[in-house]
């Protein structure tokens, strides 16, 4: 996979409590673009050798979307039953040909492209990782490319749609990092004591009736399925039968082997007694495991590591490098679990040296349907944050 140029300056974060309790899907070796080429070269009557010299006596059609986790970057990024109008257009090919091979042409030079086609379907992960790379990388105005006509900073929120062309990925990630990092510093300034709250909500990637791995699009489209129930558990164990103030952010990233999506939700409590308990989040919890499907109680322990409640939250030791926000309130150190959650935005993948699953997050995000980044009606505007600055600076 070619290097993407390092344009977001800033060190990986330094290791917290937030980063050991990720979890690990099941390992899976990546197949590299070689071993793909090569992989094709072998389709014969059927039969599949794959890079891990697996055979497959079963010929492939699109009911058989779902691959074994050996066969990962063979899977198909959105079930071929799904409207291809919804989904990215460079995520999108041919469905006419072949099953086993994705006849994919992004730029509309052969002769037969998806425009024209009757049977469009999703491509396969392994095709989509390398498009992210190529296609958005070349089509991101904020890394100096490929800058079209369409380029524009709408503040809009893209996760869902026609991908690289309207808003910067890049950009928008670090506009949303800034937005955290100044709510973090605000909360800490307009409540009287801040509580924080993070929660880890989790799926398997894999079906447990046929053992195979399911889409990133159906994964996303899991996720959020009963999203709502769980924010209106929280928003009743605080708000409603408490009367806390609270404000919340939301993001939706992906474990490191398969890039499964998860949701980290992160309160900002106005708690001055400190009395939140983890424990009054575990309606919520039980809300999302048992009404999502390949959500277990084995990967929810409200006690360990599902639930994290700090009264007196850390600051982070390193603060995922410098966007330069004007209105800022950077001078006021920000809460580890705040730097964590911003350093998840998928689209980050875009600023420096990555790993394969740092773009298989991308995709998962670009693929979606569902908005990746969410945060509560009261986060704080610009001008509320430069108002709250400069009655910082004049009392100082």
């Amino acid at each position: 996979m070619a290097s993407i140029p390092r344009h977001f300056h800033g060190d990986v974060l330094s290791p917290s409590p937030y980063h050991e309790r990720e979890p690990s899907d099941p390992p899976v070796r990546f197949i590299q673009r070689e071993e793909w080429e090569e992989w094709t070269e072998h389709e014969r009557d059927g039969e599949t050798i794959c890079a891990t010299g697996e055979k497959d006596k079963q010929p492939r059609s699109p009911s058989d979307h779902r691959v074994p986790p050996s066969r990962y970057d063979e899977g198909l990024v959105a079930p071929p039953t799904v409207d291809c109008s919804r989904l990215p257009d460079p995520l999108v090919t041919c469905g006419c040909e072949e099953w086993s091979i994705d006849h994919h042409d992004p730029e509309g030079k052969g002769e037969h492209t998806v425009d024209v086609c009757d049977h469009p379907r999703p491509i396969m992960r392994g095709t989509a990782r390398n498009v992210y790379t190529r296609l958005v990388t070349a089509n991101d105005p904020d890394l100096g490319v490929g800058v079209g006509e369409n380029d524009s900073d709408d503040g809009g929120d893209d996760d869902g749609d026609d991908g690289p062309y309207r808003t910067s990925k890049l950009r928008q990630a670090r506009q949303r990092y800034a937005k955290l990092r100044d709510a973090d510093a605000y909360f800490k300034i307009d409540m009287t004591g801040v509580t924080t709250v993070m929660i880890s909500l989790r799926q398997s990637p894999v079906d447990p009736e046929t053992g195979r791995v399911v889409t990133p699009y159906q994964q996303g489209e899991d996720l959020f399925q009963n999203m709502t129930a769980v924010m209106d558990s929280i928003r009743y164990a605080l708000s409603q039968k408490r009367g806390f103030d609270v404000e919340w952010a939301r993001i939706i990233s992906a474990t490191r082997q398969w890039a499964t999506p998860h949701c980290h939700l992160y309160l900002w409590v106005d708690d001055p007694h400190d009395v939140v308990d983890s424990e009054w989040f575990r309606p919520a919890v039980a809300k999302f495991v048992e009404r999502t499907p390949r959500a277990s109680w084995e990967s929810h322990d409200v006690e360990r590591g599902t639930v994290t409640v700090e009264h007196d939250p850390p600051r982070a030791t390193d603060t995922y490098g410098e966007v330069g926000v004007v209105n800022s309130l950077r001078d006021i150190p920000p809460t580890a679990g705040c730097v964590y959650l911003g350093s998840q935005l998928p689209h980050f993948a875009l600023a420096g040296d990555t790993e394969p699953w740092h773009i298989d997050r991308a995709v998962g995000a670009w693929v979606s349907s569902r908005n990746w980044f969410a945060t509560s009606r009261g986060f704080p505007s610009d001008d509320e944050v430069l108002k709250l600055k400069q009655s910082e600076d004049d009392n100082n």
